[in-house]
Order: C-alpha cells, then structure tokens, then sequence
C-alpha cells in the first residue's frame, strides 16, 4: 500500500517477485492490460506439481483504495475458483467501525 501506490507499480513489483520478467524476454508490454493477461496466465497456467503462491498485501487498506482495484479483483478471482495455488491475505492497522 505505501510503495505500490497504483495497480500497474504493484503489477510490475509481483512480474519481478516472481521472476517472470525474464519469461517475457525482450517483449515489452504496452498497456496494464497486456501485462496482467500475462500475469494472469502465467499464475493459471501451473499444474499439480506448482508451488502456493502467497500474495501479503501490507497497509492493504491503502491498496484497496486503488482506482478500479483491478488488479485486487482479479487475484480474488484466481485465487477462488482455484484456477491456481494462491492465496492473498492482506493486513492493515486500520480501525474499522462496524456500527
């Protein structure tokens, strides 16, 4: 939430986590689209002998409050319908009143 202030520096941050960078080559992305189709894919394209993949998603109140939250949403989506081994969890010292 503090250092990726935007879904595509938070894209570019997990591509480079996971060392997919270099799966692409000297392909350059031009949109956040392209790049989260290729992120998406590679997550998706894993078989039984994958590893889990744990996203912590730190002051995640900050990253929440993204335009559009599309890069959230679709990590919520794989990470339902079990289309890969992940799991996001998000943390924040934030105080949320209920009532």
């Amino acid at each position: 939430g503090l250092l990726q202030t935007d879904d595509r520096l938070s894209l570019k941050e997990i591509t480079r986590q996971l060392q997919l960078e270099n799966t692409v080559g000297n392909r350059v992305f031009g949109s956040f689209a392209e790049n989260l189709h290729f992120l998406l894919e590679a997550l998706k394209s894993g078989g039984k002998r994958s590893k889990s993949i744990l996203f912590l998603l730190d002051e995640f109140d900050l990253f929440a409050h993204h335009k559009n939250q599309t890069l959230l949403y679709n990590l919520f989506d794989v990470a339902q319908s079990a289309q890969a081994p992940i799991c996001v969890v998000g943390l924040t010292t934030r105080l949320v009143s209920l009532f």
